[in-house]
């Protein structure tokens, strides 16, 4: 969705590889959980509209894990407990 809207660019990686891509490189994947999904709600902050750059965001706050982002709408988190990199 993220490449539809343009607001993703992988350049020669396609879609379906980026999970493997993402290995290659030493990142550790993430599934949505029910826990997670059943919780998502109390995301304090209401700065982002995006329910998908919400649920990642409620992840990286439940599993304490850097959030990569220039988005300076995901950077209003870190009163929630967020920790950013970039």
């Amino acid at each position: 969705m993220k490449i539809a809207c343009g607001n993703l660019c992988l350049g020669d990686i396609r879609p379906e590889s980026l999970p493997q891509v993402c290995q290659d490189c030493g990142f550790e994947l993430l599934t949505l959980d029910a826990d997670d999904a059943s919780t998502f709600h109390e995301l304090a902050g209401n700065h982002h509209k995006d329910p998908f750059d919400r649920i990642l965001i409620w992840q990286s706050i439940r599993h304490d894990l850097n959030f990569i982002t220039n988005d300076k709408n995901i950077l209003k988190y870190i009163s929630e407990g967020l920790s950013v990199v970039w």
